[in-house]
């Protein structure tokens, strides 16, 4: 009796572990690469699961073959990268010839393909110039030719094929002849068909139109890891290729598409501005140093801009900009129309070349660049002229640190003639900087 029961015990155990190991849940656990199951429950299977790309399985240089990214980032992607040139998925497939079937995609199937010319007999020999059934019809006058694709020359570009019909170049919606096919319009992205309606690269839920009706195992910029696989937004496989998680196209500006998915096309996007498509009206950015509408002409030289912001004409109305915005030769703090603007009414306390005005308890005087001008300092350095510096207090009175080459370098005011004396006698009129502004100081060169 008491074996009956141990016997009964132990067979209740073992159906409860086999039905525990028989349940439909995910595993949870980690994923195997080469078993075709989706091991750890995340929706990814061997290779396609990001768990698995260093694997040696499937480790194919750092490039993934098959998942449509650039994963090693040498610009070359899936079967396009060196690293994939022997993957089952990139192998080029050749045509066979009696199978019914456009096998390497050419258009072409079976005999009327060229690739079969060696395998298929023909009654007509569609480019020997002779009639070889006797029907009166030689080569592509032939009816047995007409679908031969030694006589199919395809002079107007098919919209929607994915080919470039008429040999141009430009394949589909980017060949001028569609831009008023039907196929080529811009229309509003369904969310559930499977279709790139709106021509921006991504599809149904991946598109940013979608996110208000849609529902993600992952949300792609919430920087939350909400599905649990250990992977956090645009790190999670589930949003590579979500439109949030890609870097924005640029705008083409002939194609009649809203490429960079800023809701303007083509020539209505400011990336267009200037442009062989989009230039030539006008100057639409006076302060850009461009000729934007090719006419030579330039910012406020041109017609276009003036009475603009940049342009005005009638006063300096930035005292801060270095720019002479009214056209007057006056810049800034030169311009009487600056007269009381605050940022020209600012005092130097001292003379950082003469070393006066800070008194003897005052500090030093050095010239600042928050102003350009001369301030009583705390501080006083003792690099000479020519010595390395960084900040104007690293070097002796009467000297700046020259941001050009972080050296020492003797100040002086603007014109003079008796400041810059070099140790051989040599006199050198005080020269300005042109970014100091309204300063009082130069250097001597």
């Amino acid at each position: 009796m008491r074996t009956l029961i141990t016997l009964i015990s132990v067979l209740s155990l073992s159906l409860f572990t086999l039905a525990a190991c028989d349940d439909d849940s995910p595993a949870g656990g980690n994923e195997i690469c080469d078993n075709g199951a989706d091991d750890d429950g995340d929706g990814w299977t061997d290779c396609f699961d990001q768990d698995c790309f260093a694997d040696e399985a499937c480790n194919s240089g750092g490039e993934n073959c098959t998942n449509g990214i650039d994963d090693d980032d040498d610009g070359h992607v899936d079967c396009d990268d060196q690293d994939c040139v022997n993957h089952a998925s990139c192998q080029a497939t050749d045509e066979i010839c009696d199978n019914g079937e456009d096998d390497d995609g050419d258009g072409f199937v079976d005999c009327w393909d060229l690739d079969c010319a060696e395998d298929c007999e023909y009654s007509e020999d569609c480019a020997n110039g002779a009639d070889d059934d006797g029907d009166g019809f030689v080569d592509c006058e032939d009816q047995d030719c007409f679908r031969h694709q030694v006589c199919t020359v395809v002079e107007n570009e098919i919209c929607d094929n994915g080919i470039d019909d008429d040999g141009d170049g430009a394949v589909d919606c980017a060949d001028e002849e569609c831009r008023e096919h039907p196929a080529c319009q811009t229309v509003t992205e369904i969310c559930d068909n499977g279709e790139d309606d709106d021509g921006d690269g991504f599809v149904d839920c991946r598109d940013l139109d979608c996110v208000d009706v849609c529902e993600y195992l992952e949300t792609c910029d919430n920087e939350m890891d909400d599905d649990g696989d250990g992977y956090v937004d645009c790190e999670d496989q589930d949003c590579w290729l979500h439109q949030i998680c890609n870097p924005t196209n640029p705008e083409i500006c002939d194609d009649r598409f809203d490429n960079d998915g800023d809701g303007l096309i083509d020539c209505d996007d400011p990336d267009c501005f200037g442009t062989d498509w989009c230039g030539g009206e006008y100057e639409y950015d006076c302060g850009n140093r461009w000729d934007d509408d090719g006419d030579g002409l330039t910012d406020c030289d041109d017609p276009d801009c003036f009475g603009s912001e940049w342009c005005g004409g009638e006063y300096e109305y930035d005292c801060t900009n270095r720019w002479d915005d009214d056209g007057d030769g006056l810049f800034d703090c030169d311009d009487p129309d600056c007269e009381w603007d605050p940022a020209c009414q600012v005092t130097q306390d001292c003379d950082a070349v003469d070393l006066t005005g800070c008194g003897p308890n005052g500090g030093t005087c050095y010239f600042q660049r928050s102003d350009y001008l001369g301030h009583c300092m705390d501080t006083t350095g003792d690099n000479a002229i020519g010595d390395w510096c960084q900040t104007e207090t690293d070097c002796v009175p009467g000297a700046f640190c020259n941001r050009s080459n972080f050296r020492c370098t003797q100040l002086c005011h603007v014109g003079s003639t008796d400041e810059c004396v070099s140790a051989g006698g040599t006199i050198a009129v005080c020269t300005a900087v042109q970014n100091w502004g309204t300063s009082p100081y130069g250097y001597c060169p």
